[in-house]
């Protein structure tokens, strides 16, 4: 059986597993990413009190739900007892929009839990979209992405940050349209193009009806 609780907020995360009798600590100092370019960023965590981990799986997600194993990196054999740990890892793949991480912790009896989630924002996936053409007349709206995002959604506004219009796509990918229930509402003026994923806010165009 795995009992956690949790310190600082949240922030930390505290497991202990009494499977035949004994009470194995593992504590996650810290679980965080940096960017190394565009479509890659490191990931980087900190534990102490590794008395019966065996390895670490770190885990990727498109969707934060269904996650895939990435890579699967060994836990510090010989580390002294309350020493900090430092780990890291590499994902040069990064997909276009966010990516969920997680670690899973796999104990030398065969036991596992999980860590918290973090998410990381690729900006790739801005250098892949674009709007046009910015400057209309009587002609349709084109939304093009050279990879697919998911959960993408494009919101139009006006100078005064009124919502015009908004559509959705599970995955947006290749050459879409803006519907006509929208582009039928821009009069002559100046509006502004977001398009997020997951609430991350991932490119923004002004768009200028004549």
């Amino acid at each position: 059986m795995v009992m956690e609780y949790f310190e600082n907020g949240g922030q930390n995360r505290i497991s202990f597993n009494l499977s035949g009798g004994k009470v194995l600590p593992v504590l996650l100092l810290s679980f965080d990413t940096k960017s190394i370019s565009s479509s890659s960023c490191q990931i980087n965590w900190k534990t102490t009190s590794e008395v019966n981990t065996e390895y670490f799986t770190i885990q990727r997600s498109e969707d934060g739900y269904s996650f895939q194993n990435l890579a699967q990196i060994s836990a510090h054999a010989s580390a002294v007892a309350g020493s900090t740990l430092r780990y890291s890892y590499n994902d040069y793949n990064l997909p276009s929009g966010m990516a969920y991480y997680r670690l899973e912790f796999m104990d030398k009896d065969g036991n596992h839990h999980y860590s918290n989630v973090i998410k990381r924002y690729s900006a790739a996936a801005s250098q892949a979209i674009r709007i046009f053409p910015t400057m209309l007349n009587q002609s349709g709206i084109f939304i093009e992405s050279a990879k697919p995002i998911n959960n993408a959604r494009l919101e139009i506004f006006d100078l005064l940050g009124k919502k015009i219009g908004e559509t959705y796509w599970e995955s947006l990918n290749g050459k879409q349209t803006l519907p006509s229930q929208i582009s039928d509402k821009l009069t002559t003026g100046t509006y502004v193009a977001r398009i997020t994923s997951h609430g991350e806010n991932l490119f923004h165009q002004l768009l200028i009806v004549q």
